[in-house]
């Protein structure tokens, strides 16, 4: 009997009963997922961002119930949810709701991706809706014979009405708030419930912020290839000089020879090539001890943990945010610590703060004239009202203290 002959009934009692792959999740991915349409290549490879391997961990592990990827733009975000969702039809069945920034861009990744994806997976490809059942294959959902897939917008439209196992939701920092509460509730309780919700940092205040920190939030611990001491992504470990040349311009050429990344325990420092970018992309998560929601984990991977990521060109980002910084231009510095770094952006406050902690005095002590001790100045302000006048005199130090005497 062959998979178009067996009887809806019998096909979902073959699948309940079959026994789990012996392999982990990440080694079963490594053997049974294809990616049609990834700058990886055509095999998925937790080689390709090692980090990979142990988000694919928490997703296996039943004590995790919600993953929050915080993620460097390049990551491969799209690939490992596509790597999950073979799994799911091939071997762990459960109703599943995807959802991303719009319809449109959701039914896109559906026809250019994870359809192909599934049809070149052996494990997945049998499932797929053929010959009388082709018209339960949408491009906003799928039918299977043993589960249903859907997709959709980060809408309440689209996230509403469905009792989900799993659910994942891509770039969860252009959501509107109250989408990731909405999304959350689909699994009504489940047990064995699933969720993955990835992004790029955005500000703090935001929804995906507060969920990010509530979760046991796992920062990356990147391994010297000299000394074997794991550290966390620091930024202030890259060295470099900015040099300009004779027209005051940035001198690129210059600027990248003097690029190290230098590891803080053994003083070595390691040049921008692929074979040190990719021994520096080898990594672990680590707790940083936060206070956290059970059964929820967050990660944050910086560029760090992709190789394919010249440190010149991150630099290059770097140097020209911070130069526009000095006109007060901030739009490129929040995009590379958002997309970059992966972390959360603090707009700076352009409010004035006001100092009550002066020394306690009495205006009385200087009516016949008496100096303020160190006074530079002393001004006597009048401000011309329609029927009568108002009039201060303060006293100023250098450096723009001051104190009103009348």
């Amino acid at each position: 009997m062959n998979q178009t002959s067996r009887s809806p009934l019998i096909e979902g009692f073959r699948v309940g009963v079959a026994p789990p792959p012996s392999l982990a999740l990440r080694d079963w991915a490594n053997e049974n997922v294809h990616l049609p349409n990834s700058p990886e290549g055509a095999k998925y490879s937790t080689e390709a961002v090692p980090a990979h391997a142990f988000i694919l961990d928490f997703l296996e592990d039943p004590d995790v119930r919600e993953i929050d990827l915080l993620a460097c733009v390049g990551f491969g975000k799209t690939a490992l949810l596509e790597a999950w969702m073979t799994y799911i039809v091939g071997v762990n069945p459960g109703d599943t709701l995807v959802i991303g920034q719009t319809n449109q861009m959701v039914k896109d990744w559906m026809e250019s991706r994870m359809r192909k994806t599934w049809q070149l997976s052996p494990v997945s490809a049998p499932y797929i809706p053929t010959g009388p059942e082709r018209s339960n294959w949408k491009k906003d959902s799928v039918i299977f014979r043993h589960m249903n897939f859907f997709a959709g917008a980060a809408n309440i439209t689209d996230t509403q009405e469905k009792s989900m196992v799993n659910t994942a939701g891509d770039e969860a920092w252009r959501w509107d708030f109250g989408m990731i509460d909405y999304l959350r509730k689909r699994h009504h309780g489940r047990w064995n419930s699933k969720s993955l919700i990835m992004s790029q940092g955005s500000v703090e205040g935001t929804e995906w912020h507060q969920d990010a920190i509530a979760g046991k939030w796992h920062d990356l611990e990147h391994t010297c290839p000299d000394c074997g001491t794991g550290h966390v992504f620091d930024f202030a470990n890259f060295q470099y000089e900015t040099i300009k040349d004779g027209n005051e311009e940035l001198d690129w050429p210059a600027i990248f020879e003097t690029i190290r990344l230098k590891c803080p325990h053994c003083g070595i420092e390691f040049e921008d090539t692929e074979y040190n970018r990719r021994q520096w992309a080898k990594c672990k998560p680590v707790w940083n001890g936060n206070k956290h929601i059970p059964d929820r984990v967050t990660i944050s991977a910086s560029f760090l943990t992709v190789w394919r990521y010249k440190w010149s060109g991150i630099i290059k980002e770097w140097i020209v945010a911070n130069e526009e910084k000095r006109a007060g231009q901030l739009e490129k510095l929040q995009n590379v610590i958002n997309q970059r770094f992966a972390q959360f952006w603090k707009p700076p406050s352009d409010t004035p703060t006001l100092n009550t902690e002066g020394d306690p005095y009495g205006k009385a002590e200087y009516h016949n004239g008496e100096k303020w001790e160190m006074e530079d100045f002393r001004f006597l302000t009048v401000d011309v009202q329609a029927g009568h006048f108002w009039a201060v005199i303060r006293a100023w130090k250098i450096g723009g203290t001051s104190r009103l005497l009348w």
